[in-house]
């Protein structure tokens, strides 16, 4: 499972690579950027707390959107885009300096909210 999980990660960082592309036209980008969106989005068609069928679109609907997308792809750029994944230092993963301003973020907005509550 963990190996699918690496496959589907490498597959959208591909899919990202051909929407930042400035060679491909957007009409063939527009699958891609939708998928993009879905995936980065925290709203999902089907709500994850929907027994079984929450996953549904983790791991059915999600795949099939890559491999339709992955279809608009040329195999040269597709080699392309692979080629520069590989080349890619895996230290530069985790960007820990987002995450804290990501967190950080989260924590202000929470203590708004807290301080907004009525006091009872």
């Amino acid at each position: 499972m963990k190996n699918k999980v690496k496959n589907i990660k490498r597959k959208l960082k591909i899919l990202y690579l051909f929407y930042k592309d400035p060679t491909v036209p957007l009409i063939k980008k527009f699958p891609a950027i939708i998928l993009l969106g879905y995936t980065l989005s925290p709203i999902d068609l089907i709500p994850d707390f929907i027994p079984i069928l929450g996953y549904l679109d983790d791991y059915i609907i999600l795949p099939i959107g890559i491999y339709l997308c992955y279809k608009l792809i040329p195999q040269d750029k597709l080699k392309k885009y692979e080629e520069i994944i590989e080349k890619q230092d895996p230290s530069l993963k985790k960007n820990w300096i987002s995450g804290v301003i990501i967190l950080l973020i989260w924590i202000i907005i929470l203590g708004i909210l807290l301080k907004r509550l009525p006091k009872s």
